[in-house]
């Protein structure tokens, strides 16, 4: 398995944390701090999929989500929600922005090999 994953996460152990898993299963990984900084960056790096947490300062992982949903360039990209946060939690937020989700921590190929839509 391999592709090109971006990691958002405003916490900088876990965007470590996750990094090291995916690139030990093959992956190229990218990191971003909060939801701004993805969607500055995620054109230029084109990912197969992208990793989210939900609570992030500036733009928060629903809202980061919604909006790559929204573009045409990135509306088909698979987006999975890691979080701390419950899955009633992040219902509650937007029902669109959370596909998969999976509580942090997780195992990496528990929602890499479901989010290749």
């Amino acid at each position: 398995m391999s592709g090109r994953v971006l990691v958002v996460d405003d916490n900088r152990v876990i965007r470590q944390l996750i990094r090291v898993n995916l690139e030990l299963e093959g992956f190229e990984v990218v990191t971003a701090a909060d939801g701004a900084e993805c969607l500055e960056v995620v054109h230029e790096v084109r990912p197969d999929v992208i990793t989210l947490d939900v609570v992030m300062p500036r733009l928060d992982g629903l809202r980061t989500a919604a909006r790559l949903r929204s573009d045409p360039g990135t509306g088909r990209v698979p987006i999975a929600v890691i979080s701390a946060c419950t899955q009633h939690e992040v219902d509650q937020g937007s029902p669109r922005a959370s596909t998969p989700f999976s509580p942090s921590p997780s195992s990496p190929p528990s929602w890499c090999g479901s989010s290749g839509g």
